[in-house]
């Protein structure tokens, strides 16, 4: 009897050992399927066309494991060279992330195809990226998507910091080390309702510039949420004193759980270099103004009425404004994790 209780106690001790192994080495995925999709008027003598359109897809899977270790692959099918919301869209499907990720207890490694997190923290905090992009996104300050190495450390309790090293472009054929864009900044949460970060990102590549961006967003007081940020980015490799900056304002009520008012304001200007008699970039400055009304059905859907224009600095080029319907469908699982 003896024996027999031994035995039985080390079959189930193995039993035990090799089901926990296995459960620590199991791999989980979840499937990420977006849709920002819209129908837009224009509403001046300059911008009478009218369209409907799909902006972007994604698809792809997030993968877990219970050892610390994740990975992300996804396609973009959509334009990654747009330069306006009101450009031309041409499709195209690439990959926009592949990439591995390592978290262990404040410490997180993302290393492959992943997003610039420069804007990661604008977008997730102005939430209406099917709408319009981040600033730093939208007016091309940086790539939304590189390939190399992000660091992301909480220290102190409030503070986080962050760096990377990246080929900017990731589907740039520039070679050598001069490609490379090096990234720092750090992120002070004084409490879960306010947020400020302040990161700088530099190239010795061709163009040679350098990114300060400066972000504070926060719900000053219930259901009302305040955002802004100032970019300023300096070329230095030019005969000439080359720079270009701007700043973001956006604001959002939420009426109830289902409905939420927005507005955003977002002005782009270049300076006048020595013997110049217009900006270097006044064809690009110019200023956005967007506000609306959202309604989000459930988890998955939900839909805005907005309004939205484009105003440029430069005297020959028209203003242009719309109204946009705009549309996101996606699953669950994609909310968390874009």
């Amino acid at each position: 009897m003896k024996n027999f209780v031994a035995l039985f106690l080390s079959v189930f001790l193995i039993t035990s050992l090799t089901a926990q192994e296995e459960k620590e080495n199991q791999i989980s995925y979840k499937p990420i399927f977006l849709i920002y999709s819209n129908f837009y008027k224009g509403i001046s003598k300059t911008s009478p066309e009218s369209n409907f359109d799909v902006r972007r897809a994604y698809l792809g899977y997030d993968f877990f494991l219970n050892n610390e270790f994740a990975a992300m692959i996804r396609l973009d099918i959509g334009s990654p060279d747009e330069r306006q919301n009101y450009s031309l869209t041409r499709r195209n499907a690439y990959v926009r992330n592949a990439y591995i990720s390592y978290n262990h207890e404040n410490l997180k490694i993302d290393f492959g195809i992943v997003d610039n997190f420069h804007h990661k923290l604008q977008e997730k905090n102005w939430g209406k990226r099917y709408i319009f992009k981040a600033f730093l996104d939208e007016y091309k300050f940086v790539s939304s998507t590189e390939l190399g190495i992000t660091i992301s450390y909480k220290f102190l309790k409030n503070f986080i910091f962050n760096s990377s090293v990246t080929n900017g472009e990731y589907l740039s054929n520039i070679t050598g080390f001069n490609k490379y864009f090096y990234s720092a900044g750090f992120d002070y949460l004084p409490s879960k309702k306010i947020i400020a970060r302040i990161v700088s990102k530099y190239s010795n590549r061709t163009d040679n510039n350098l990114l300060t961006s400066i972000f504070l967003a926060g719900t000053i007081v219930k259901k009302f949420t305040l955002g802004g940020e100032f970019a300023f980015k300096n070329y230095f490799n030019e005969p000439i004193t080359k720079y270009n900056y701007g700043y973001n304002i956006f604001a959002i009520y939420v009426v109830n759980e289902k409905i939420n008012l927005f507005v955003r304001y977002d002005d782009l200007k270049s300076n006048l270099p020595e013997n110049y008699t217009i900006p270097w970039n006044l064809a690009n400055d110019g200023s956005a103004l967007m506000g609306g009304i959202e309604y989000k059905f459930n988890d998955n859907v939900r839909i805005s009425l907005n309004y939205q224009d484009w105003y440029p600095f430069a005297a020959n080029l028209p203003n242009k404004s719309f109204i946009y319907l705009n549309l996101e469908f996606g699953i669950f699982e994609s909310y968390k994790r874009l």
